[in-house]
């Protein structure tokens, strides 16, 4: 018997200007492409061949200026100018086997990142292995701005 595996990503991007709690713009943006690179390490990690987790100390998102169509084969941003940042306290949270998600988010703060942003990815900083990659024109981020990047990937 053959069981279907299918995988759905949400993206949510909240804009802040410092200071607000509240943000003045909210985007959700459907899918994502696992990337090659990363559905290998997932299996690494699933075998225990590897050490190198999407954890806390590890993970990150990336965002970037980059608008080539995703494709499997990248192995990670694609544009020219590029910004990572580091998992908020809390994550990645994982959900209970209902919920069969991991969720990834990190907060770009005033100064960062103030660039176009067409592109991001989840990505373990120390092996270099971008996980997913999105392609999605959110605009530029400018100074006395917080945007915040969430990825809630669901496996079923």
């Amino acid at each position: 018997m053959l069981i279907e595996v299918f995988e759905h990503a949400v993206w949510t991007i909240e804009r802040f200007r410092v200071g607000d709690d509240k943000p003045y713009n909210v985007s959700t943006i459907i899918g994502n492409i696992m990337l090659g690179v990363g559905i290998e390490q997932l299996w690494k990690l699933v075998a225990g061949t590897d050490a190198d987790h999407y954890d806390n100390a590890h993970a990150e998102i990336g965002v970037g200026t980059g608008d080539a169509a995703e494709d499997r084969t990248h192995s990670g941003l694609q544009g020219g100018t590029k910004t990572y940042a580091g998992m908020e306290a809390t994550f990645p949270q994982i959900g209970s086997d209902v919920d069969r998600c991991i969720t990834f988010k990190s907060s770009f703060g005033d100064g960062v990142a103030e660039h176009d942003w067409k592109e991001f990815v989840v990505w373990n900083k120390s092996a270099g292995i971008c996980l997913v990659r999105k392609v999605s024109d959110e605009g530029t981020k400018g100074s006395g701005l917080v945007w915040t990047v969430q990825l809630a990937i669901t496996l079923g």
